[in-house]
């Protein structure tokens, strides 16, 4: 009797996992079934002066709600570490400006947008990372 019991226990526990694995597996096939819209950088560039500089670029998608208030961050790698430097949001255009006072230390200087949702989810505009600017002296 008991170990009839044991084994009704034992059965009832596989069920229950299984019902979690397939309701992960319903999940994650509805996340991946989002349309999603590729980002692109079409400009990255520098304007250093003795006071510091200015990082300006533009991004663009083939979805308009791609590209304008995404939040663009700034960072720089140096041996190993990455910092984060500053941000901004895009216009209408895509475009934006990410002012840095003093003096530029060396390392790789690139920005990145961090992916975005709209239509409650069922929209992904995908993340992407700039080129890198180095600067050594």
């Amino acid at each position: 009797m008991m170990a009839r019991m044991r084994r009704a226990h034992h059965r009832t526990k596989l069920i229950a996992g299984a019902l979690v694995v397939a309701l992960l597996a319903l999940t994650a096939t509805a996340a991946s079934a989002a349309t999603k819209y590729p980002t692109v950088f079409t400009a990255f560039k520098l304007e250093a002066s003795s006071s510091g500089g200015k990082f300006k670029g533009q991004i663009a998608s083939t979805k308009g709600k791609c590209v304008n208030g995404r939040q663009v961050k700034l960072f720089r790698k140096h041996n190993g570490s990455k910092k984060k430097l500053g941000g901004d949001k895009t216009n209408s255009k895509g475009k934006f400006s990410i002012d840095i006072s003093g003096k530029l230390k060396n390392g790789s200087y690139y920005a990145k947008v961090k992916e975005k949702d709209f239509d409650s989810g069922k929209k992904v505009c995908k993340s992407v990372e700039s080129g890198k600017i180095k600067i050594s002296s």
